[in-house]
């Protein structure tokens, strides 16, 4: 299972969803004990020569007639029925829900002057999935401007993923690359993760505006 979206950056960031249907199978009819299917009582054929029957004489010679010692001693006799099975089954696909409370990071919109220390960003993503799930990044290329690149090194990220579900989560100083995994974990719903970039701007470099793509893919594992 596998999807992916893209959006321009001057770090741009995607909303990537999968969905699945869920199938639920509807319950047969079950018959009612000790009645037909048009509602009359279910009557068992009496027994011909039940074990305990006793046999009377009114004369002799005369014939024998069985009595069932059911009905001699007054008991009940009971009636079941035979009822259908019934069986109700609902399956749930695999099912990703992955999206991101941003769509540019532009840390800040103002002008951005060189320093050591790194200009940062957060932004969340949000995942319900009852499998388990990885996002990952894949970066078009460098932070680019007309004529100069800003070095791969001074732009990167981390990530913290959500407490209890987290089975991996990006360092500090992970650069971008192709597929490079931000955040993992194991199913459940409402799983914030938080993404840092951070960038440091070199003396080095031209003064212009630098731009490049993200496109994050949320997927099972």
């Amino acid at each position: 299972m596998r999807s992916t979206n893209r959006l321009i950056i001057v770090v741009g960031i995607v909303v990537v969803v999968l969905t699945a249907l869920v199938c639920t199978g509807a319950p047969a009819a079950a018959q009612k004990s000790g009645t037909q299917p048009d509602g009359a009582p279910i009557t068992p054929p009496k027994a011909s020569n039940p074990q305990g029957a006793e046999t009377q004489s009114s004369a002799p010679g005369a014939r024998s007639q069985e009595v069932p010692a059911a009905e001699t001693a007054g008991q009940p006799i009971e009636a079941t029925g035979q009822p259908l099975e019934a069986d109700s089954r609902q399956m749930a696909a695999p099912t990703i829900q992955f999206s991101i409370s941003i769509n540019t990071v532009d840390f800040g919109g103002g002008p951005m002057t060189p320093q050591a220390t790194p200009y940062t960003q957060p932004f969340t993503t949000a995942v319900n999935s009852n499998i388990s799930w990885r996002v990952s990044v894949t970066k078009d290329h460098d932070l680019q401007g007309a004529v100069e690149t800003v070095p791969s090194g001074n732009f990167s990220f981390s990530a913290v993923g959500p407490a209890g579900n987290t089975t991996y989560q990006a360092p500090t100083g992970t650069e971008f690359g192709t597929d490079v995994l931000a955040v993992e974990g194991t199913r459940g719903g409402h799983l914030i993760s938080t993404i840092t970039y951070s960038l440091i701007v070199p003396w080095s470099i031209e003064a212009d505006s630098y731009s490049a793509t993200h496109t994050y893919t949320a997927m099972s594992i």
